[in-house]
């Protein structure tokens, strides 16, 4: 149980470190703002929350997220010491074909995911937000390079990567990091999507040793969510552009299929890779 504990911190911490910095650089630009300036000076019993929230533009919420990104990788790295640079960027000398096969299973199962994700229809709480981001400079640039390497530095590298070194049974390790990126979204249409990609990524870390191949992934997915929210109109989804509902189902069955069949061809092939102690 020992062994858990600094992951549920790493956990805790991201969570504390994403809220503490929107509510500061809320603050930071609500003091720009003369209507909350002379709300405050007034002395007048003057709800404060919704002229502080007409403050969150896209860009301020951007910059709060890259502010969280790069805090979080800072404090894994040192005082916590659950990310080493030199250790999880290290290339691990895994033939090029391999990692291929290991980015294939990857979208398909991404893909497969996805399109179950969406017969599923679960409540889209930060629908409104995405969208924001998706549409400004600073949003598509944390969304889709910072969130992504910020999220392989807490949720693979530190939490799986601790637990491992720990001599935490592999699986249990995998399934808890994915538990713990899927819970940490918040928001019922991405939570179990998340724990599926966490999973895959979880054991693409395990059999590389670094987070260089996982974080590759990890960015060309949410850039590529960035390119559809812009390119596609907002009621356009997989399973329409597929076709139809049965064609769709038999697409990410097959994708389901194939991204198991990839992945256990990778694990064989990496079976001589030593994870990094």
């Amino acid at each position: 149980m020992k062994a858990f504990l600094k992951p549920i911190l790493a956990f805790l911490l991201f969570i504390t470190i994403n809220l503490a910095t929107s509510i500061i650089v809320m603050f930071v630009v609500a003091l720009q703002s003369s209507e909350f300036l002379s709300a405050v000076m007034s002395g007048n019993d003057v709800n404060l929350m919704p002229i502080l929230m007409q403050q969150i533009t896209p860009n301020v919420y951007a910059a709060a997220l890259i502010l969280s990104s790069v805090t979080t990788t800072l404090i894994m790295f040192f005082p916590m010491r659950m990310f080493s640079f030199r250790r999880d960027f290290a290339p691990s000398g895994i033939a090029l074909s391999t990692l291929l096969i290991a980015f294939i299973a990857a979208f398909c199962g991404i893909y497969s995911t996805n399109i179950f994700s969406e017969f599923a229809d679960l409540p889209n709480l930060f629908e409104a937000d995405m969208n924001g981001l998706f549409g400004t400079t600073l949003g598509v640039l944390v969304i889709s390079v910072l969130g992504p390497i910020a999220e392989e530095v807490v949720f693979r590298a530190s939490i799986l990567g601790h637990l491992l070194r720990k001599g935490i049974n592999v699986w249990v390790a995998i399934l808890t990091s994915a538990f713990l990126f899927g819970v940490v979204h918040f928001n019922p249409a991405q939570i179990p999507f998340a724990m599926v990609i966490g999973t895959i990524l979880g054991i693409i870390y395990y059999r590389t040793g670094n987070i260089i191949l996982t974080s590759i992934i990890h960015i060309a997915n949410n850039s590529l969510a960035c390119l559809m929210a812009n390119t596609l109109s907002s009621d356009e989804t997989l399973i329409n552009l597929i076709g139809s509902p049965v064609a769709a189902t038999i697409s990410g069955i097959v994708l389901i299929a194939l991204s198991a069949y990839l992945l256990y061809k990778f694990w064989g092939k990496t079976s001589n890779i030593v994870f990094n102690e």
